[in-house]
């Protein structure tokens, strides 16, 4: 089978604008087997310094996970945690965002872990698409996107498809099997720009 579809994206600086919430932000201050917090989370989380300002601090959380996690595919698993992960002092964008989450927490913001698509080529050519991220809840803001493993917040070419306390809870496609057998599932993602 084979879907295809069109997008459009606009860079709102990575505030989440128009989405219909139906779960209070409190409820994302409960840590999951993959965001539970360790010694050395607590470290990075408290080691930003103390900020009035919550954007701010959402903000240098994100640079601490940045600058303590390597980008580095294939060293991690998708049950790898955020503890295992800085431990390791490298992972993938889900690590990422997972440690992210767990500092955020740990500093009584509600956060939680998006995924979607980044559109992250600069040459045209097609790119494995999957990708995840961070939203941090800011007080009269509103939810904001960080995306820690590439340093910035989610603009135009990101397409965000949910959101949940993890990646377990986020996961795009998930299913039950029931009875024998065997069943084997490989998806493939490419974004491509279009031109207007």
């Amino acid at each position: 089978m084979r879907i295809s579809g069109h997008v459009e994206t606009r860079d709102l600086a990575g505030v989440l604008r128009g989405h219909r919430e139906t779960i209070h932000p409190l409820a994302y201050l409960r840590d999951t087997q993959a965001t539970a917090p360790d010694k050395a989370l607590r470290k990075l989380a408290q080691s930003v310094g103390t900020h009035d300002d919550a954007l701010d601090l959402a903000h240098r959380l994100s640079a601490a996970v940045n600058e303590a996690i390597a980008f580095r595919p294939g060293v991690t698993q998708a049950r790898t945690t955020a503890a295992e992960a800085l431990a390791l002092g490298e992972g993938v964008c889900q690590d990422h965002a997972h440690a992210l989450i767990a500092l955020a927490r740990l500093r009584d913001l509600p956060a939680r872990y998006v995924s979607g698509y980044l559109h992250s080529t600069q040459d045209g050519q097609p790119h494995e698409a999957a990708h995840a991220w961070a939203e941090i809840h800011v007080s009269n803001l509103g939810w904001v996107g960080f995306d820690a493993a590439n340093g910035c917040c989610p603009d135009e070419r990101y397409v965000r498809l949910g959101s949940g306390l993890d990646a377990t809870d986020a996961a795009p496609i998930r299913g039950v099997a029931m009875g024998s057998g065997a069943e084997r599932l490989a998806v493939t993602v490419q974004v491509e720009e279009m031109a207007q």
